[in-house]
Parts: C-alpha cells; sequence; structure tokens
C-alpha cells in the first residue's frame, strides 16, 4: 500500500467500512436468530454503561487538564 499512495489509502478505507458493515450485518442476523431480547437489552445496557463511565472519566481528566494549565499559565505570568 504505501506505493499506491492516496490512491491506495482510500482503497483501504473503503475495504475496511464494507468489511465493517458486512461483520456489523451479519451479527445482528447471527443475534436475531440466537439470542432472546433480554440478552440484547443486558448487553445493550452493560456497553451504554461502560460508554457512560469512560465518558465521565474523559470530562474529569479534560478538567484537571485545563485548572493544571490555568495554574501553570497564572505561575508564569507573575514570574
Amino acid at each position: 500500500m504505501g506505493g499506491l499512495g492516496v490512491l491506495g489509502h482510500v482503497l483501504m478505507l473503503g475495504l475496511v467500512v464494507v468489511v465493517g458493515v458486512a461483520v456489523a450485518y451479519g451479527s445482528v442476523l447471527v443475534a436475531d436468530r440466537t439470542l432472546s431480547d433480554s440478552v440484547v437489552g443486558l448487553v445493550f445496557g452493560a456497553l451504554l454503561g461502560f460508554t457512560v463511565v469512560v465518558s465521565w472519566e474523559q470530562f474529569s481528566s479534560a478538567a484537571a487538564n485545563v485548572a493544571h494549565e490555568a495554574s501553570t499559565l497564572s505561575w508564569s505570568l507573575q514570574g
């Protein structure tokens, strides 16, 4: 792919998207035939919970970074 340049990157991106969609669609078909609605709800709830926790941690980390940068800036302006 290194020799194909931009065209190679575009083709690789297209391939990744097509394969990803195909895997997702196949997973939905398999899950629809094998899993009950309660299992799907349980998995969705767990994934939603993990998403909320990760988002909250990133928000807290960003707030800490802003506070640190603000104190560093005020310290450098005083000195």
